[in-house]
């Protein structure tokens, strides 16, 4: 008896829904300002399940469920979900001097409970000096902005699920014992 056979399947599923709702107003003809509401849902899955065997006796019934000899599986499941609302602000004084402002409450299931949700800010502030009286003698130079910038950020580099602990199976000095592991 001999041969090998393994198989594998794999799936993946990604799907996201994004909101928007935007307003802009302007008064006295200089003054701008753009509203913005944004809402956000992701979710992520994925399915992995292989399997293996040896020993088949005939080569045209090598099928993982006739392999007589050390058949194997593993199978794996992982999923991960977001939610974002953001808040936005946009002002500019006839496209001279802007402000913008943000607001973002953002959760992710990658983190415990207590820890699942955030709070992120960030101003800025710019100023379109090309649009100055004083730049209109100067032909080289077709826009000049000074701006600057502050914010938090958030850091949701890390895997799925693992400040969940399980417990597994595992073999030790041949005998069967129990491990403990990550989700």
């Amino acid at each position: 008896p001999n041969g090998y056979v393994f198989e594998s399947d794999s799936r993946s599923f990604n799907y996201t829904l994004q909101n928007q709702l935007d307003y802009k107003y302007t008064f006295k003809e200089k003054h701008n300002i753009n509203l913005g509401v944004i809402t956000e849902f992701t979710k992520f899955k994925d399915f992995y399940l292989s399997a293996s065997g040896t020993g088949f006796i005939k080569p045209f019934l090598q099928n993982i469920s006739n392999a007589p000899l050390t058949p194997t599986a593993f199978s794996s499941f992982s999923d991960r979900a977001s939610v974002r609302y953001v808040g936005l602000l946009n002002y500019n004084f006839n496209k001279k001097y802007l402000l913008d402002a943000s607001f973002a409450h953002q959760g992710d299931s990658r983190f415990t409970e207590e820890l699942r949700y955030g709070n992120f800010y960030s101003v800025g502030a710019a100023w379109n000096i090309h649009q100055e009286s004083f730049m209109e003698s100067v032909k080289f130079v077709n826009e000049l902005r000074l701006k600057g910038s502050y914010g938090t950020t958030g850091n949701a580099g890390i895997g799925r699920n693992l400040f969940q602990s399980t417990l597994g199976s595992g073999g030790y000095n041949g005998t069967g014992v129990a491990l403990l592991g990550s989700f």
